[in-house]
């Protein structure tokens, strides 16, 4: 079992334990926080297992003789019979009402005697319309149904974490083989959407059918099809992985077809017809009466050649993509940008802008050490940045007021100020900037005092609590820390966490004017189930201004690695290299910063 499934498990024995007694505090509280330090565990708890038996488990924090046993019985068996054990204790209704977004064990219990609803589909019949239900009003019913139409949606997508690396390595083993010519991963995937339902992969090959099985033989799971050139395999995660052999002729037309998205392509081919061309996965024809739009582009003499000799209602079969958006007249178009939201225009403009990339990035300005709820120390977590080669690095350990996760009082942050100023003088890149990630309180005060605050590098100020203000009271929240000019990074704006809570609601462009008045940076937080600020919030703070920054939030020196996640997600936004602040070099970083 990795990680991730076991943390699931842990905070389920909590929610039932809290569910069966809610006044055994020390019980349930243990298993949560076990599962809290396993989630960001930088080692897989296996290996762990396998190099140093259970008295390695139980080195890990908040993981004692009792949770040790029990993660070593998951680990060899895959099932947990405690467990199913006090499962039976609790009605099944109250497991599933507590798994709701926003609801708790304390209001599973209550709506499940309230309403006797046995799942949530009834659950959310009965609730549907109310005003009151015992002590529940009408804003916590709301809520409520929010939360399972949140928990609904999710179902059956996985972060793009848990995927890609599948995909990644399905790929890679697909295109060493003599007869692929080609492989690649479509669909939302490709263009790196933060969920995604099921894997596709597309291929050209010389052996069909001899490449289906070296597809099989890679992919563990339930065959569900498995044909001449296509098959389909459920893994044990329950992810669905389907695989199609196409003719390498149309290999690029068929890959821009299955990457999308849907809005995407209808677009693109709306344009063509209005040229009098025709486009589907297997082409482009040229129409009666219809022109090649190639006088906008500089196509090669080979490209030339092709469009000359087609005739109307000849399919001009693509097998390089780019050629798809050469013989429209357009530039290639990144997969990211691939959403129907103006990529078309910019491209027979030929305005399409320089995506950040990887390489851009020079240093990572969130993250935790074992100073508040990181697993390592910062000379560890300085290790890890210097072997990605940047230039610097912030620590940003939680403030005071996140006592679940070891936030650190003035005398704590006073100590670290020092421990880095001797780091420094002691070590070269890259640069460590003290800092913190300080608390936005419910009524937008900052969780630390003002002149502490003045004494670090760089500020991350980000909301940790009350999620479901109105739209204008948080807005009046975030703007009234953007305005204290001691905030420089407004981190994970929106405080989503993907398949588990919503974002927070508020007026984004009035926000987004006051960061860009003030200069603050809107984080893109790399952490796979946030990914925020969102894309789609990316695009509209952009065109207002204001600049941005890419950070892991690494809670262990593996998080650093979730780098890619955040600047695809950039890319999705639009964003160049010169709109965020970690591609600068430090000299230039701190010249932004205000105290500098």
């Amino acid at each position: 079992m990795t990680n991730k499934e076991i943390a699931d498990v842990l905070y389920g024995i909590g929610d039932i334990l809290e569910l069966k007694n809610p006044n055994d505090r020390f019980r349930f509280l243990a298993y949560r926080q076990a599962g809290q330090k396993i989630t960001t565990w930088s080692r897989e708890l296996a290996d762990v297992y396998e190099q140093k038996g259970i008295k390695g488990l139980e080195k890990i924090p908040a993981v004692g003789p009792s949770i040790a046993e029990k993660i070593e019985e998951l680990i060899k068996t895959g099932k947990l019979a405690y467990l199913e054990r006090i499962k039976k204790k609790v009605p099944n209704a109250e497991i599933e009402f507590a798994k709701i977004p926003s609801v708790g064990p304390k209001s599973a219990r209550k709506l499940y005697r309230l309403t006797k609803a046995q799942d949530i589909n009834e659950l959310y019949q009965k609730l549907f319309g109310q005003t009151q239900l015992g002590k529940f009003r009408e804003k916590s019913i709301a809520n409520v149904l929010r939360g399972i139409t949140l928990l609904k949606s999710s179902r059956g997508r996985h972060l793009i974490s848990e995927v890609l690396p599948i995909a990644e390595t399905v790929i890679a083993a697909l295109r060493e083989k003599r007869e692929v010519s080609r492989a690649d991963y479509v669909g939302s995937l490709r263009r790196m959407k933060e969920t995604v339902g099921d894997i596709d992969l597309i291929a050209a090959s010389a052996a069909p059918e001899e490449t289906i099985d070296t597809f099989l033989n890679l992919v563990k799971g339930k065959v569900l099809a498995h044909g001449e050139a296509k098959a389909t395999v459920v893994t044990g995660d329950s992810i669905q992985i389907d695989l199609e052999i196409m003719p390498a002729a149309e290999y690029g037309s068929l890959l821009q077809h299955f990457t999308g998205s849907k809005e995407h392509n209808v677009a693109f081919r709306t344009y063509l017809q209005s040229k009098g061309l025709s486009f589907s996965e297997h082409g482009i024809k040229k129409l009666k009466g219809g022109r090649w739009p190639i006088a906008t582009f500089e196509t090669s003499p080979a490209q030339k050649r092709v469009l000359n000799a087609a005739k109307a209602g000849e399919t001009v079969r693509c097998a390089d993509e780019k050629d798809v958006y050469h013989f429209a007249g357009m530039d290639y178009l990144p997969p990211e940008m691939r959403e129907d939201r103006g990529e078309l225009e910019l491209a027979m403009k030929h305005q399409i802008p320089k995506l950040l990339k990887i390489d851009d990035i020079k240093g990572d300005l969130q993250m935790h050490t074992n100073r508040s709820d990181g697993t390592a120390d910062l000379g560890t977590m300085w290790q890890k940045n210097k072997d990605l080669g940047y230039g610097y690095m912030a620590v940003t350990d939680h403030s005071q007021g996140l006592g679940i996760a070891g936030g650190q009082d003035a005398k704590k942050v006073r100590r670290q100020i020092t421990e880095i100023k001797k780091w420094n003088a002691a070590h070269g890149a890259p640069a460590v900037l003290a800092s913190i990630e300080v608390d936005i309180r419910a009524n937008g005060d900052l969780d630390m005092d003002d002149e502490l605050l003045r004494e670090l590098d760089i500020i991350v100020g980000s909301v940790h609590s009350s999620f479901y203000q109105i739209p204008s009271v948080t807005t009046h929240r975030l703007i009234k820390a953007i305005d204290t000019g001691l905030v420089d990074i407004l981190g994970h704006p929106t405080g989503r966490l993907l398949g588990r809570r919503e974002g927070i609601k508020a007026d984004w462009p009035k926000v987004f004017r006051a960061c860009a008045a003030r200069h603050v940076a809107l984080e893109i937080n790399s952490f796979p189930d946030r990914l925020d600020l969102p894309d789609n919030l990316i695009h509209v703070a952009r065109k207002i201004g204001t600049m941005f920054v890419v950070n892991t939030d690494a809670h262990s020196p593996d998080h650093l690695s979730f780098m890619p996640y955040g600047v695809a997600t950039a890319r999705r936004g639009w964003l160049t290299a010169a709109e965020v602040i970690n591609t600068w070099p430090l000299a230039k970083l701190k010249a932004w910063l205000r105290r500098t």
